[in-house]
């Protein structure tokens, strides 16, 4: 009974748990932001199907880098780069 409750407790810390994620698009060049909510590994070629937070659009890339950020630095970047983009690609 206590593994089971401890187990319980354990799964629910890490359900909150987000990671964030800066993803380059190796033939462009372009990077996205995105969380562990969206981002997913896809098959054996590893396509990755993820949500852009910035333009707020789904993407699909054959071809990428990731690199975990801490949540600030994600924060930062997001509100910077969300400035930037004009309202007619959002």
């Amino acid at each position: 009974m206590k593994t089971t409750v401890a187990l319980a407790g354990i799964l629910l810390l890490m359900a909150g748990c987000t990671s964030y994620y800066r993803i380059t698009d190796t033939d462009t060049g372009r990077t996205y932001l995105t969380t562990s909510d969206s981002f997913k590994q896809m098959g054996s070629n590893n396509v990755v199907n993820f949500k852009d937070n910035i333009t707020e659009k789904n993407v699909n890339l054959n071809s990428y880098e990731y690199r975990e950020m801490k949540e600030a630095e994600y924060k930062a970047d997001l509100a910077a780069r969300q400035a930037q983009v004009p309202p007619s690609q959002k």
